[in-house]
C-alpha cells in the first residue's frame, strides 16, 4: 500500500518544509505537456494527485525536489522552469496570487510576496531590499536545505512570480539581473530571453534585482 505524503493542513508544521499543493498541481500539468504520466511520476514518490487538489493540501518540497529531478531526467529538459511558467496561473500562489495582480505597482507586490511568502513555501526566506537605485526580492534556502537539490523549486518560483510582475506592470516589464545560487551547466539564453537581462548562476544569493523607479511606477 503507498503511503501518501501530502499534508491536508492549513497550518504550517515544524521540521517539514512545505509547499502549496496549487504549486504541484502546476508542475503536473507542465509534466503531462512533455508527453510524460505525471500521475505515475507522483504515484512513485507516494502521492495521490487527487488527494493534493484538496482544500489546504501543502506537499514536502523534499518530495517536489524530487519529482522535478525524475521529470527532467524524462524528459531531457533543464530548461523545465521556463516551461512550467507557460502553464503558470495566480491562482497557483492561492489568494495571494489574486493579491499580488492587483497590486498598485511592482513594489507592493513584491512587498506582499515578501510578507507572506511562507505560505507559498516554508523552507525558504524572503526579503525585500532597496540600495544604489535598486529594489532586491531575495529567497534564501532554510540551513539544512541543499541549494543545488532544489534548484528547480527556486527557478520555477522566480520565473512565476515574475509572470505576475509583468502581468502587474505589463509584458515589457524586466528585471536588472538575476542570481542563483545553484549551478547550471547548460546555456543561459533562454533564462536570459524569460527574464529580459542577465541571469547569473553559482552565485551566493539568490535574488530578482529591478531598477527601483521601474518598481514605483503606479499601474
Amino acid at each position: 500500500m503507498i503511503k501518501t505524503s501530502v499534508i491536508l493542513s492549513d497550518t504550517l508544521l515544524p521540521g517539514t518544509p512545505t509547499s502549496l499543493g496549487e504549486s504541484a498541481l502546476l508542475a503536473a500539468r507542465a509534466i503531462d505537456s512533455y508527453g510524460l504520466d505525471s500521475k505515475q511520476i507522483f504515484l512513485d514518490e507516494g502521492i495521490e494527485l487527487k488527494d493534493i487538489s484538496k482544500p489546504y493540501s501543502r506537499i514536502p518540497i523534499s518530495i517536489m525536489a524530487r519529482v522535478w529531478q525524475q521529470t527532467i531526467k524524462l524528459s531531457n529538459d533543464p530548461y523545465i522552469a521556463l516551461r512550467v511558467a507557460r502553464f503558470f496561473n495566480p491562482t497557483t500562489f492561492s489568494a495571494l496570487g489574486i493579491a499580488l495582480i492587483a497590486s498598485q505597482n511592482i513594489y507592493d507586490a513584491l512587498q506582499r510576496a515578501t510578507r507572506y511568502s511562507q505560505l507559498i513555501c516554508d523552507g525558504y526566506t524572503t526579503s525585500l531590499n532597496e540600495n544604489f537605485g535598486e529594489v532586491t526580492f531575495s529567497v534564501t534556502p532554510s540551513a539544512d536545505l541543499d541549494s543545488q537539490n532544489y534548484c528547480t523549486g527556486v527557478e520555477v518560483t522566480f520565473c512565476s512570480l515574475f509572470n505576475i510582475l509583468r502581468t502587474v506592470a505589463g509584458d515589457s516589464f524586466k528585471a536588472k539581473t538575476v542570481y542563483f545560487i545553484h549551478s547550471f551547466k547548460g546555456s543561459k539564453k533562454p533564462f536570459e530571453d524569460f527574464f529580459n537581462c542577465p541571469v547569473y548562476f553559482s552565485c551566493q544569493y539568490n535574488k530578482l534585482v529591478f531598477d527601483k523607479q521601474s518598481v514605483f511606477e503606479n499601474q
